[in-house]
């Protein structure tokens, strides 16, 4: 099994050096109006950037570390999809990796959680696929009714290209 990280497409170095710059810009203005003179909140301004981009930097870097997981061998198995994704059991949710195959869905959830569990779901076993709102406003949802009269609920970056996704490998079984 080879190692995958479950990362952004985003730099997290850039995202630190981008959200320093707004702290940096928040605290210049703040203790530029706080004294009356512009100048004098350079210093503590590029001084707060500065640290909370390093903070940000080292957190980011400490949590990708622990947002890896063993990739499964899927030599019998071709993979179409793959991505980050949380999967939800109630109202408890598991941060994880979800892999969409040409027979399974499986979700991986990070080693490091509370909520650590694998689910496969053999497509044969989903009835339906719809694209859902998470608390009724955030257009991420999937959420997946099995025959075994169970539901489950997966958050995901793109949910309707999953859905998609799904449904065209599910049409491509072979009875």
């Amino acid at each position: 099994m080879s190692r995958i990280a479950t990362s952004s497409k985003a730099s997290p170095k850039r995202a630190a050096v981008q959200m320093g710059l707004c702290v940096g810009i928040g605290v210049a203005v703040f203790f530029a109006v706080r004294s009356g003179i512009w100048y004098e909140g350079l210093a503590p301004g590029f001084l707060a950037g500065a640290m909370f981009a390093a903070v940000m930097s080292w957190f980011a870097k400490r949590q990708a570390s622990q947002l890896t997981l063993q990739r499964p061998d899927f030599s019998n198995e071709k993979v179409i999809l793959e991505g980050p994704a949380n999967h939800f059991t109630g109202t408890a949710g598991a941060g994880g990796y979800l892999f969409l195959t040409n027979t399974r869905l499986l979700f991986l959830s990070h080693r490091e959680k509370v909520q650590n569990h694998e689910l496969s779901i053999p497509l044969d076993e989903i009835e339906s696929v719809d694209a859902g709102k998470t608390l009724g406003m955030i257009n991420n949802s999937l959420v997946l009714k099995r025959n075994t009269e169970l539901t489950e609920r997966f958050v995901v970056h793109e949910h309707e290209r999953w859905r998609d996704a799904i449904l065209a490998a599910k049409a491509n079984l072979r009875p």
